[in-house]
């Protein structure tokens, strides 16, 4: 999805870069990246990715900044939804494109046991009348 709209020289933004994977394979942009792991900032930062530490809810942009915003894997753990999605696309700019991964009609019950080893467990699930119902609807 980032081949078929990044040109050359844009900005983008991948929320919740992770170690940079993601941006890596392109150079050609001026890439920024936000995480709330200093452990995963620094690997992306050795990739050349201008990061930050930040949740969603509080990302630390100008309005409008980025022409392609990444956010794969992320919604499912914050805690205000509205506000990170409000905050997502006030850094995205008119006609600029969002890049959106979250977990398919996912069963949370695991994530209740005891058992459960992650620390930051997913809080929601999703389909696809769920997202365009909060992106073309409500935002």
């Amino acid at each position: 999805m980032i081949r078929k709209y990044a040109k050359p020289g844009q900005r983008i933004l991948d929320v919740g870069v992770g170690l940079g994977r993601v941006l890596s394979g392109f150079p050609e942009l001026e890439r920024y990246g936000v995480d709330i792991s200093f452990d995963y900032l620094e690997e992306a930062r050795k990739r050349g990715i201008n990061v930050c530490y930040a949740l969603v809810e509080e990302l630390p942009y100008t309005a409008e900044y980025f022409d392609l915003v990444v956010c794969a894997d992320v919604l499912e753990h914050v805690l205000d939804l509205t506000l990170a999605c409000r905050n997502i696309l006030a850094v995205l700019k008119k006609g600029g494109h969002l890049i959106i991964r979250v977990p398919y009609r996912e069963n949370l019950a695991p994530y209740l046991l005891p058992s459960c080893p992650y620390k930051y467990v997913h809080l929601r699930n999703f389909d696809e009348h769920s997202l365009r119902l909060l992106l073309e609807r409500i935002f």
